[in-house]
């Protein structure tokens, strides 16, 4: 049954509101959360709130993480709600604690989940833009995935937005074990924000350092990418292409096998006038029983 397609909407509230209040333990479980986070808008403020109370209840981790998400994806779908905006600021201004860390986890993945949403995108963007300075590497984790996405994502200001407060807290890169997407996303916003996508590869490569070579990472997978970029790099001319050497010249020095291939090749790409080719993506090694 769909409560939401429900023609009585006072008859669907009040069936709600009676089966939370005589059996508040089926909040306690993933399907009564994703049941709450489709029908909470149909509940009263007391209803709603006294729901959120219960999942939060659900344990020490998945409870707050569960809050977490709810409250935000209320906040970001009817930014009127204060209480649920409330809930959201309480949650970064409390001092830290596992409960703050898994309210925030969900906060994030809320924001990550909503950020293609055409009318929540500029809010979405907004939170992820705080959660990114976050010291918690779940916390940092849950807001990167926002870039983990095989799909394209569009290269407009709130993409970009995010991109420049990485580069701003570049070390959210090395705490949240980023993997090879992130890489891919930002090459694309090359011919958008060269200087953008020059500063963070440095600093993603100063502080990922051999991190780049380990099978174990992943973010082994992007070397490629921040290849291709040192190259179009040193076809930009000025400062852009000493840049591009020494960003080329730095993942020799780590051992990058892709680096030193082109190397030892005089890689056409290496030459002005070369074609603008993306560098073959690795591809993850197949763990084989001994």
């Amino acid at each position: 049954m769909n409560l939401c397609r429900c023609s009585n909407q006072v008859a669907a509230r009040e069936f709600l509101e009676r089966l939370i209040q005589r059996f508040p333990g089926v909040l306690t479980c993933e399907q009564g959360v994703r049941l709450l986070a489709h029908v909470a808008h149909l509940l009263s403020g007391e209803a709603r709130h006294a729901a959120y109370g219960a999942v939060r209840s659900w344990d020490a981790e998945r409870g707050p993480q569960a809050f977490g998400e709810l409250v935000d994806l209320r906040h970001l779908l009817h930014p009127e709600d204060a209480w649920a905006s409330g809930r959201i600021e309480a949650a970064f201004a409390d001092p830290p604690t596992p409960d703050r860390e898994w309210r925030l986890v969900g906060v994030a993945f809320a924001a990550v989940n909503q950020w293609h949403t055409p009318g929540c995108r500029a809010s979405a963007t907004a939170l992820l833009c705080r959660l990114i300075p976050e010291v918690s590497e779940r916390v940092g984790f849950a807001a990167m995935t926002a870039f983990r996405t095989r799909d394209d994502l569009p290269m407009d200001e709130s993409t970009l937005t995010v991109l420049r407060q990485v580069r701003d807290h570049p070390e959210v890169l090395a705490r949240c074990d980023v993997d090879e997407a992130f890489f891919e996303h930002l090459l694309d916003a090359f011919v958008i924000d060269t200087e953008l996508v020059c500063t963070l590869s440095e600093r993603a490569v100063q502080l990922l350092g051999t991190g780049l070579q380990s099978a174990h990472r992943g973010v082994y997978l992007a070397s490629p990418a921040l290849i291709d970029v040192a190259l179009r790099l040193q076809r930009g001319g000025g400062d852009f292409r000493r840049r591009g050497i020494e960003l080329f010249e730095a993942l020799l020095d780590l051992g990058v096998s892709e680096a030193v291939s082109v190397a030892a090749s005089n890689d056409l790409r290496l030459t002005a006038g070369g074609q603008a080719v993306r560098m073959p993506r690795r591809t993850r090694p197949t763990l084989t029983a001994s």
